[in-house]
């Protein structure tokens, strides 16, 4: 059975700071580092389209885990001081991600897509999961994915959200596997069911 795989997804958009001293982050990673015990691995890195939007992925050994790093007793006089200077106003969301499988590969591939899955009105998660596993099997021999195609819960969610990651070697690889006609067919079936919102992010590990 495939390993489940806790992640913390923090999206904003990046400070003047931030976007002309990458290494804020590093000062930010050295922090973790040298105060919590609870993650494998932290990702970050910016969309494609939105150059100043921001992405964080930290895989979780436990939700458990997670909880105790927010009750940390230097969380907001040591962290927040940190992380505060990356993002902009309004702040950054927050999606707590179960994952059905490691999102390691999607996330250290060359490009990695990410999108939040809404069903629309009428229409529920069940519906969304079954032509979602079709897809899953359709682009899982094609060229230039990362397998596993990782899709979970986001489990802060109340509206039946889910979330799902894909590694690419390239966005042009993506976009060409997602206009063959068999994968094409799927995704007019799935947009007919579901609000997605689709980001292209280059991700690397901190």
């Amino acid at each position: 059975m495939a390993n489940r795989s806790y992640v913390e997804h923090l999206a904003f958009t990046a400070s003047e700071g931030f976007l002309a001293d990458k290494s804020l982050f590093d000062q930010l990673k050295v922090w973790l580092d040298n105060n919590i015990t609870g993650f494998l691995k932290v990702f970050w890195g910016f969309e494609v389209q939105e150059p100043t939007h921001a992405h964080i992925f930290v895989l979780w050994k436990s939700p458990e885990l997670h909880k105790q790093a927010s009750q940390h007793p230097e969380f907001h006089s040591g962290f927040m001081p940190l992380f505060s200077k990356l993002f902009t106003a309004p702040g950054p969301s927050v999606h707590l991600i179960d994952y059905d499988n490691d999102p390691t590969n999607a996330f250290s591939a060359a490009v990695t897509e990410f999108a939040i899955v809404k069903p629309k009105e009428g229409h529920t998660q069940a519906e969304i999961d079954e032509v979602a596993e079709l897809i899953k099997a359709g682009v899982a021999g094609q060229d230039g994915i990362h397998l596993p195609l990782v899709r979970g819960p986001v489990v802060n969610s109340d509206q039946s959200d889910y979330a799902q990651a894909a590694g690419w070697d390239s966005i042009e690889a993506h976009l060409k596997v997602i206009q063959t006609p068999s994968v094409a067919a799927l995704g007019g079936k799935i947009f007919g069911i579901a609000h997605m919102d689709f980001k292209h992010i280059v991700l690397k590990e901190a």
